[in-house]
């Protein structure tokens, strides 16, 4: 059965996921992305208190940007006979072979975060990125109308090996460019790590000194935060992806990053896990 739940920051997800994957398991692996975000940390932080509550062991692989480890990992926790494996994806393509394999040894595999199209994990928790990007770009597109004079000049810092983040920033540009007056210009690879996204920014901003606005279909940052305040450009609206929009209305012009939406990474973590451990149980 394939579920998916909205709503959860990072924290919330690692926990929803353990939950469903380990009710009576005794071993679960989380196969995660890197461990220089500071999102997948608290995904990692969640994910142990679920586990510790539930009196499940949680192993965790650091797949460091890697596809294709990801892949490996799997294959060597089947070997292991683990009873259940969380999985945050980097290619949701290229990692159903593996997942496929779980299942036919009888070892569930919950994704969270990135949607795995047509896959043989038991379950799914997170949200739909296309669609939140253009929920943003939506606000975004009359934010410009109604704040900055009808023109906006849009840079992007994204991670660009991420399917969940480029999901997001086609359905952010599909909505924004629905009015003529927002026009993109660079896009910068931060790579999931904060030291790269930071010298990332930095470029954009120099090599854009008109550029008025920027999208990070990522979490918040805070070195990209902190490039901003360096290059002291006033008057740029930064609006970044969530999961939850509650805070949609805190956009504005600032000398300081502005935030729409909040994402909660270890409320994530707390709550996949938990979700996930019942899924990961084997019949």
């Amino acid at each position: 059965m394939k579920s998916r739940m909205k709503g959860f920051g990072a924290m919330a997800l690692a926990v929803a996921a353990l939950g469903m994957a380990a009710a009576k398991a005794q071993t679960v692996a989380l196969v995660t992305i890197n461990q220089q975000a500071l999102f997948f940390n608290q995904i990692n932080d969640g994910a142990k208190q679920a586990a510790d509550k539930a009196g499940a062991k949680l192993v965790i692989f650091n797949a460091n940007n890697v596809a294709s480890a990801q892949n490996s990992a799997i294959e060597d926790y089947i070997a292991q006979k683990v009873d259940g494996i969380v999985l945050i994806a980097i290619d949701v393509n290229g990692v159903k072979p593996a997942i496929t394999a779980a299942k036919k040894a009888g070892i569930p595999v919950v994704a969270i975060d990135a949607r795995i199209p047509d896959g043989d994990n038991a379950a799914f928790i997170g949200v739909d990125n296309k669609g939140a990007g253009e929920e943003i770009g939506k606000y975004f597109a009359d934010y410009v109308k109604t704040k900055m004079g009808g023109s906006a000049k849009v840079g992007i810092v994204g991670a660009l090996n991420s399917f969940i983040q480029n999901q997001r920033l086609d359905g952010f540009k599909t909505a924004a460019q629905a009015d003529s007056g927002v026009k993109f210009l660079d896009t910068v690879d931060g790579q999931n790590i904060q030291d790269v996204a930071l010298t990332a920014s930095e470029n954009l901003m120099t090599a854009n000194p008109d550029m008025n606005a920027i999208y990070v279909p990522g979490g918040r940052g805070r070195r990209r935060d902190r490039a901003q305040d360096q290059e002291g450009r006033k008057g740029q609206s930064e609006h970044r992806h969530s999961r939850d929009h509650r805070d949609q209305g805190q956009c504005r012009q600032v000398p300081q990053p502005v935030q729409i939406g909040r994402l909660e990474p270890p409320r994530a973590g707390r709550l996949d896990v938990p979700l996930s451990l019942p899924l990961l149980t084997k019949a």
